[in-house]
């Protein structure tokens, strides 16, 4: 399902769809502030949601919604500062997460993810200063991590940094 150069705010309607073989969700740049209501649907099956280019700030409602099988999750250019709850999610299946163009300064919260499977994960265009936690990241099959565009000063910690499979 692909709603996107749309002028949505309200995505309630979403409640009355079906989604149970549903692969794809795309709703990206719309103005979507609220994202609550997906809390109540069944994504059983869904392997990528594209949120991008909207308004939401507030993603908590991620660590309710049964996306198990979720490879792909972006997230790019919205309103998000707060990740604390991609501890408690399941996304033990995510491949691809992308956080770029948000408010996010604190990335503490990462090293207690559980992303096993993580290969790419974008966090530039944000306000992260400390990369110093990358130290205690647990993600080994990571080959991508983009954290360009922030206010990094200090990046002698990468030597210490175990990211076997980085490419990028």
């Amino acid at each position: 399902m692909i709603i996107e150069y749309q002028i949505l705010i309200d995505i309630n309607v979403l409640e009355k769809v079906n989604f149970k073989k549903l692969l794809l969700l795309n709703i990206s740049n719309n103005y979507i502030n609220d994202i609550q209501i997906l809390e109540n649907l069944n994504f059983i099956h869904l392997n990528e949601v594209d949120l991008s280019i909207n308004s939401i700030s507030d993603i908590k409602v991620l660590e309710k919604v049964n996306m198990k099988e979720l490879i792909k999750l972006d997230l790019i250019n919205n309103k998000i500062s707060d990740i604390k709850t991609l501890e408690n999610g399941n996304f033990n299946n995510l491949q691809k997460l992308y956080l770029g163009y948000n408010q996010i300064s604190n990335i503490k919260v990462l090293e207690k993810c559980n992303f096993k499977n993580l290969k790419e994960l974008d966090l530039s265009n944000n306000e992260i200063s400390d990369i110093k936690i990358l130290e205690n990241f647990n993600f080994m099959e990571l080959q991508k991590l983009d954290l360009s565009h922030n206010q990094i000063s200090n990046i002698k910690i990468t030597e210490r940094v175990n990211l076997k499979e980085l490419r990028e």
